[in-house]
């Protein structure tokens, strides 16, 4: 891998647009939410100060997250590994209430989430991802 320490490998490449994809699809919607919330006054006052600094808090910190994964921050990886799993496990949460009330087709955008996720971790934590990693971070182990 000749350049290894300037382009991340296919692997974090990949990581990088699955995650990509799952912070639009769960970002997205909540924005649109909040935009048509304060057109239709259903959020008003100190509120749309609050909800518009929250959506650029979150949007700023996903793709922030993403920037310093594609650049081979290392602790970047480890927390984005904390934040998908306690993600992960919300999510079962409310999957569980909804096999419950069997609303089985309900679980599909939870599904494919977490799916997305789970091959992203994959991706970065073997091989060669992890290597590349290894290699950003320990300067002298180029």
């Amino acid at each position: 891998m000749p350049d290894s320490k300037v382009n991340p490998p296919r692997e974090v490449v990949t990581a990088v647009s699955l995650l990509s994809v799952n912070i639009l699809c769960v970002n997205a919607p909540r924005t649109i939410a909040v935009v048509t919330g304060i057109l239709s006054g259903r959020i008003a006052g100190d509120d749309i100060v609050f909800k518009i600094m929250d959506e650029i808090l979150i949007w700023g910190f996903s793709i922030g997250l993403l920037a310093l994964l594609w650049h081979g921050f290392n602790w970047a990886r480890w927390l984005n590994l904390i934040l998908s799993v306690l993600n992960i496990g919300l999510m079962s949460y409310s999957a569980a209430g909804l096999i419950a009330a069997q609303r089985y087709l309900a679980l599909t955008p939870t599904f494919v989430y977490a799916l997305l996720e789970l091959i992203a971790l994959y991706l970065l934590f073997l091989s060669p991802g992890r290597l590349w990693f290894d290699h950003r971070g320990n300067p002298s182990a180029a």
